[in-house]
């Protein structure tokens, strides 16, 4: 089995994927300091990978692109799987945004879930998703939906002074099947 961790930065998370433990992860990312296997920007993957995957990782990376992107990237990701190659896609959710906005106190991590962390080029986030909203961008993809929950997640928070926090913030996942084309 072979998989694609897209935008794996500096901790991949494919071989936690069930299934893909023995799995050989092969990680693409624009940011050669994170030493990936394929240099390259998650938007322009090279066609010598087209077909190559049995399953594609993209966590948080869809949201670093604009929402009007966003059916076409996850087309642009089915083309490195192969015949119903499986697609999991993770991304922070924009309604624990709106419930967290809305409480009486707002966690630290409301920011850095809903903006990125700028700390470079393409940490920036530019769009959100709800749950309905991403399993619909998976299906006009051409990917039907095996799984979809939400869950929380750590994420790293900075306050005014430098200090890191560990906090959490919640994201949705979905695994999808690319649906063969007859």
């Amino acid at each position: 089995m072979k998989v694609l961790e897209i935008g794996a930065g500096h901790l991949p998370k494919a071989k936690y994927i069930p299934g893909w433990e023995e799995a050989e992860i092969l990680t693409l990312d624009a940011d050669k300091q994170h030493k990936p296997d394929i240099l390259a920007d998650a938007g322009e993957i090279p066609e010598e990978w087209y077909g190559k995957f049995d399953g594609v990782l993209a966590s948080h990376v869809l949201e670093h692109f604009g929402y009007w992107e966003s059916v076409a990237i996850l087309e642009h990701w089915g083309q490195a799987l192969k015949e119903e190659g499986e697609l999991h896609i993770i991304v922070p959710s924009l309604e624990w945004v709106g419930r967290a906005v809305l409480s009486e106190q707002l966690p630290m991590s409301v920011f850095p879930h809903l903006f990125g962390g700028h700390e470079t080029e393409w940490n920036g986030h530019k769009s959100m998703f709800t749950m309905r909203l991403l399993r619909n961008y998976v299906e006009r993809a051409g990917f039907g939906t095996v799984a979809a929950r939400t869950g929380l997640y750590a994420i790293m928070v900075t306050d005014e002074h430098g200090k890191e926090h560990k906090m959490q913030a919640e994201e949705h996942y979905v695994k999808a099947i690319k649906i063969a084309v007859a």
